[in-house]
């Protein structure tokens, strides 16, 4: 039986990921930050992981020294990490932590790793569809900018995060050589010039 490590299983997508798994057979090892609340109800009616989960870690993702190991006897990892409406920047969240967690993955020489990007494209290719991509033009980006300085850090933080991504086609071209841990290397030096 395989082992599959869904971070960020209390969130929304996570749940119904640790749920199909659980379904499938797969042995969940879920990564939290409360057992407590991945054992409630979820909003929106997501289910409840009481009963899902065979191995719980609690810790918290933007602590990288809680992470140490997290990736041993793992099979394959799925990332549903991702700020949604907690305080959190999600440079830490978003970028950091999947670096670290992919950084874990490679360590442990998982079979796969799939982000949020991916399962969003592997949700639209089930429904026949496909993901629109949106491009923010520059003469729009400048002036929201300039207005998310001025309201705070943690404001000015978010938007640069997702203006970063709304300017991208993708994380990486589904042919070819271009990996997620090159594209993670790439934000990182962006990061690093601010």
């Amino acid at each position: 039986m395989q082992t599959v490590l869904v971070a960020g299983a209390t969130g929304y997508m996570g749940r119904y990921l640790v749920r199909e798994l659980h379904r499938r057979g797969y042995r969940v090892k879920g990564l939290v930050r409360s057992r407590e609340r991945a054992e409630q109800r979820g909003e929106f009616g997501a289910p409840s992981l009481l009963g899902l989960v065979d191995e719980w870690v609690v810790a918290d993702v933007g602590n990288g020294s809680e992470m140490d190991g997290l990736c041993d006897g793992v099979d394959r990892v799925v990332s549903a990490l991702g700020v949604t409406r907690q305080r959190a920047d999600p440079w830490d969240i978003d970028f950091r932590a999947n670096l670290r967690l992919l950084a874990l993955a490679e360590r442990s020489a998982v079979s796969s790793f799939l982000c949020y990007h991916e399962i969003m494209e592997l949700a639209f290719a089930a429904v026949g569809k496909h993901a629109r991509t949106v491009r923010v033009p520059v003469r729009v980006v400048r002036p929201t900018l300039w207005v998310a300085d001025r309201l705070g850090p943690r404001m000015s933080s978010l938007t640069r995060f997702f203006l970063e991504g709304l300017q991208c086609d993708s994380v990486g071209e589904q042919t070819g050589t271009h990996h997620l841990t090159e594209y993670f290397n790439d934000l990182a030096v962006i990061d690093q010039e601010r």
